[in-house]
This record gives structure tokens, sequence and C-alpha cells, in this order.
């Protein structure tokens, strides 16, 4: 602990930082290496390490732990990076599977909603599109009306079906016989949630838009500099829109001086990245969108999910009432702390999420931003999974109370021998569920057991808690994140049966 302490005041001007660190245990022993060393926070120092990274999945401390170091810095709150979509039940607590936002983003303070608002809407094929926030619906409890939805044919805006998802930023939604921007209607329906502190991307980018721009030349510039620019540029713009709404993939490739993408030509960098922010302006401001569509080049470059994390942390999104945080905030390194989904962030070791296995991209890109602008601190990546969450007990289940506070001290009081020796705590996690699930499966709710089915989405036919609230449970609380998430993770190997 002395030794800790000592890290904490190493660095002039960081104590802010170090301590934070502290807090999250990033100094200590887990497994068989701590996330954090003083040789990395000298090379933070002097800038010869641009980005690190650790999932709090593997941690050691406690959910509570975790909580604390987050409440007791009004300043910091953490990104929870949903999508633009239907948000209601969320607030409400009563949306199954996606409960875990409400507990990242409600009263506990320790997270705040910034919504990826350049997705795309749900097809009629179940998996094809968004169909976690369905954003080309209205949901609400159990009912979901779907929209009928327009996007432009050239001439005018034309109604489309459901084959193919639609770009939502670029699509509008009849609603009381009037055409309106799509994003605009999610946009007013989440101001009803204040106190929820709903942000949006796009406002992001475009209030650092200088900045923003700086990024992208020097990632463009980067990748003109190598052997093989194609799988550089690839990285940053992956995908295109056409003003249709339908979004494809479709390589970036040098051209001459410039750049070629599908058969659309870019004389330079600073063309392609101006029509690239077109798509982000119009998800920032969607009122303009039925007059500004008839002057919109015919399709316009999409930055890459890569780009966009890399973005969040720059501009330092979990300060989010700060324009530039100060340096004692960001330096050595800046430590982004990201709430990521479970499809981002998993439940390891069980699911891992996607966000490890485009870390060695997201490296490379951030080694030239970090070289070239000097205003660009380091970063130091907490990836928090949120799915965590999914085991808080709903208080109008009070038998899944009951039998979720018995799990928890049994996979505590087993386990708790085991630290530093990931593999057996996992291995005894798994059977001490197991056996857990065979005297009180039977108990719990389909709302509850909702929770570990695969990939679920917003809209269930599963009875919905009518009122009451999501509990955290002291037990839970207790466990280590680790635990947490081992146990996470066993549950939903089991294949449930609905009741």
């Amino acid at each position: 602990m002395d030794d800790q302490h000592s890290l904490a005041r190493a660095a002039d001007g960081a104590e802010s930082v170090q301590s934070l660190l502290v807090d999250l245990g990033m100094f200590q022993q887990a497994a068989n290496k701590p996330a954090l060393d003083r040789r990395m926070m000298d090379r933070f120092a002097e800038r010869q390490l641009e980005f690190g990274w650790t999932h709090m999945g593997h941690s050691e401390i406690s959910i509570d732990r975790l909580i604390a170091s987050v409440q007791t810095r009004p300043s910091l709150r953490p990104p929870r990076t949903g999508h633009i979509g239907n948000w209601a039940n969320i607030v409400h607590g009563r949306a199954g599977p996606r409960d875990y936002n409400h507990m990242t983003c409600g009263a506990r303070h320790i997270g705040y909603p910034l919504l990826f608002d350049l997705n795309q809407t749900e097809s009629d094929t179940p998996g094809l599109g968004d169909w976690s926030y369905l954003p080309g619906s209205l949901v609400d409890r159990g009912d979901r009306q779907c929209l009928s939805l327009f996007t432009w044919d050239g001439q005018a805006f034309k109604a489309r079906d459901r084959t193919v998802p639609l770009f939502t930023p670029l699509t509008l939604a009849e609603v009381d016989g009037e055409l309106v921007p799509l994003t605009a209607l999610h946009r007013q329906r989440c101001k009803q949630f204040d106190h929820f502190g709903f942000r949006h991307q796009s406002d992001l980018i475009l209030g650092h838009q200088t900045l923003v721009r700086r990024i992208l030349s020097t990632l463009l510039v980067y990748a003109d500099q190598q052997d093989h620019p194609e799988a550089v540029l690839r990285r940053i713009f992956d995908r295109r829109v056409t003003l249709d709404g339908r979004v494809g993939r479709t390589a970036l490739e040098p051209s001459g001086s410039g750049y070629r993408m599908g058969g659309v030509s870019y004389v330079g960098g600073e063309e392609l990245i101006d029509h690239a922010l077109l798509s982000v302006q119009i998800a920032a401001k969607p009122e303009d969108l039925l007059v500004s569509i008839k002057d919109l080049p015919v399709q316009l470059p999409l930055m890459s999910a890569t780009v966009f994390v890399l973005l969040l942390a720059v501009l330092s999104s979990h300060y989010p009432a700060s324009e530039r945080p100060p340096p004692a905030s960001t330096r050595p390194c800046n430590p982004h702390l990201h709430w990521g989904g479970i499809p981002m962030a998993g439940y390891p070791p069980q699911d891992r999420g996607y966000f490890g296995e485009n870390v060695r991209h997201l490296r490379k890109l951030f080694q030239p931003v970090i070289d070239q602008i000097d205003e660009v601190d380091p970063v130091f990546l907490v990836l928090l999974p949120a799915g965590l969450f999914n085991l808080c007990p709903h208080d109008a289940f009070p038998e899944d109370v009951e039998c979720m506070d018995r799990l928890f001290d049994v996979v505590a009081a087993r386990s708790g021998r085991l630290f530093g020796r990931p593999a057996e705590m996992s291995r005894c996690i798994e059977q001490t569920v197991l056996e857990w699930q065979s005297t009180y499966g039977t108990r719990l709710s389909s709302y509850l057991i909702s929770r570990f089915a695969p990939r679920a989405g917003t809209v269930t036919s599963l009875p919905e808690p009518l009122e009451g609230r999501l509990l955290l449970p002291q037990g839970l609380a207790s466990l280590t994140l680790q635990q947490a998430s081992m146990t996470m993770g066993a549950l939903c190997r089991i294949p449930w049966r609905r009741s």
C-alpha cells in the first residue's frame, strides 16, 4: 500500500490521475501482473507509450469500491455508449436484458448515456440493423409501434419497406401525418428524462470539430506513409452511406494525390473529411435534413467504430461537464473510463466482448495522434463491463431477490480463497452456479432469466415490473468485478427454460 501511495505522488501535477488509478486497483497484483506499473507511467509521461488499456472484468476490486471511486469524483462520469432509439423502458428499469443501462446511468451517478446517433434502423430480419434500441420504432412497456420510414430517392422522400436497415440520421418517420427526422424524434423523446443526462456523440464531435479534423488529417497522412495504405485507411473510414439511407462496407483506397471510395473520388484529405463530417452534422442538427438533403453529395464516408472509440477517449467524454479537463486529470495519461455494453465488454472469461479484438488497430491509430498532436495526451482506457449489473434483481419479484442473495453469498464464500488463481476461480464459480440453479432455478421469474439469454433485444413478451425498482444487493456489491463477471458468464451458459 505504501508503494501505491508513493505512485500517487510520483509526478508533480498528476495527483488526480494517480489517485484515481490507485483507487481502481491498477497497481495491485492481479493474477500474474498489475494493469499498470511505474515503468508504464514513466513511458506515458515521456509520451513513449501512446495507449494502454485494461478490462475491469478481471479486476479484484469490489463493485462497491468501483462505485465509490467514481462517486467521490463529481466531475468524472464514464460514458455508457448506447445507441439512439428507445430508452423509456430502460429509464424506468423495466428493459429486461438492457437493465444494465439503467444501473449505470441512473440515480447512482456512475455514468451517463452518450448515445451513438449514427446507427441504423432495424430491418424485418431479426438481428439485421439495430435490434437492441429499435430506432425505427416507438417502444413503451411491451408495445412496439413500427414507424413508416422515408428516405431520399433523388427527387423526394419516398416510403421504404424494412427489407434493409436505414441510416438513422438520413431517415424520416411519419408521426401524426407529418414527416419528421427520425433522429429528431428520438432526441425529443429523451428530453422527458432529463435526470438521465442524455448526450449524443455527434454533438461531442462537432463541439471539438477543429481538433477532430486535425486527428483525421493526421491519420490519413499516417496511412499514406505506410507500405499498404489501404489496410490503414479501412480502419479510419470503413463504410459509406448513400442518400437513400443504405449503408455499405466499401474500401477507401488511395487515388493519385487523393482517395476513392466506391465510384466517388476525393481530391484530397480535406475534402474526404468534409464529406465524412456531414453525416455527423446531420445527426447533430436533424431539423436541417429536410432542407439540406438536396445539397448533399451522393454518398458520405463513415468513420469506423475504432475511430469513434479513439475520439471519445481523446475528447475526454468521461468528463462531460468540462470543455477541456485540467492537465492534472489527463497527465501523464488520460484514464478514459468507459462503460461497455455486453457486446463490447462481455463478461470475461466466458465472453470477452469485441473490444479486445480491436485493440491492436486502436493502438496503431493512437501512435500518430500522440506523436503529432501535442495537446492530445496518451490514453489509458479502463473498460467497465456494464453487463454485470444484469445480476441486479428487481424488487417487483421478491423471490428473485431472495434467490440472488443466496447466490452472491455462496459465490463469495466458495471463491474468496481463489484470488490470484483465475482458472480455478472460474471453475469453482461455474460449479457453484450450477448447484444453485438446480435448487433455485425454478423459482426465478422469466423477467430475470431473460437477462441471461443470448443477445436479447429490448422488446420481449415477458411480464414486466409495473412498479418498484432495480436493486443492488450488498452481497453483489461486495463481490469483486472478477467474481461478478464469472458469475454472469456461468449464468449465461445455462440453457434456461422459460416458464
